[in-house]
């Protein structure tokens, strides 16, 4: 079943209080545990078929801890990648040891290089799982599911055509958003949060209908 991605850019500023939503939303683009808590809460709703409008801003310390807990999941996925990276590249003294004293590329750079490879290929795919696995946490707010790598990876290929397809149209909307609307950065970050949250749920409902 393809995806109508057309509501998505209406979405953030759907609803009643409108003007409150975008001050409070613009004001805490920055603040990563708020921002992202609100956009774990609209996650979870848009999953759960509350698509009408973005949530409010209430109980703001619920939207912060699960803001943590989502940055929290994002580091553990980013964390070994950036670690294989950051070892490479002192393994090359800065890129200073990649080079021989007789003019050919050494054994230890060979081999820091191929780390940092390994490295970018691990951040390649974890920046392509996490937005389900933030799908899996926003729908049980269960940190365990959202780290489970077999469920995640499955749900991802039970709907794969979409998914690489909602990746290709947040990336466009993103780079046209942050281009356009670079003066208004904080109104550009809220935006894509929710235009995000309602693209990648509505895939990964599509899933779980694809998959039964």
């Amino acid at each position: 079943m393809k995806i109508d991605y057309r509501p998505a850019f209406s979405y953030p500023f759907r609803g009643k209080n409108l003007r409150r939503r975008l001050l409070i939303g613009c004001a805490c683009s920055l603040i990563l545990p708020l921002i992202f808590g609100y956009f774990i809460r609209a996650y979870r709703k848009i999953l759960h078929g509350e698509d009408s409008e973005p949530p409010e801003w209430d109980d703001m310390m619920d939207i912060f801890s699960q803001g943590m807990i989502g940055l929290f999941i994002v580091i553990i996925y980013l964390f070994l990648p950036f670690l294989l990276i950051l070892i490479g590249y002192l393994l090359t003294g800065g890129g200073y040891y990649v080079i021989s004293s007789q003019g050919a590329i050494s054994f230890a750079g060979i081999l820091s290089l191929m780390i940092i490879l390994l490295g970018f290929l691990l951040l390649f795919l974890a920046l392509i799982l996490l937005p389900m696995a933030l799908a899996f946490y926003a729908d049980s707010l269960d940190i365990m599911e959202a780290i489970n790598l077999p469920h995640v990876a499955g749900k991802i290929f039970d709907n794969i055509e979409n998914y690489f397809m909602a990746l290709i149209v947040f990336s466009c909307v993103a780079l046209a958003a942050l281009g356009i609307f670079i003066f208004i950065l904080p109104l550009s970050i809220f935006y894509l949060y929710l235009f995000f949250a309602y693209v990648f749920a509505r895939v990964a409902v599509n899933s779980e209908q694809v998959s039964k």
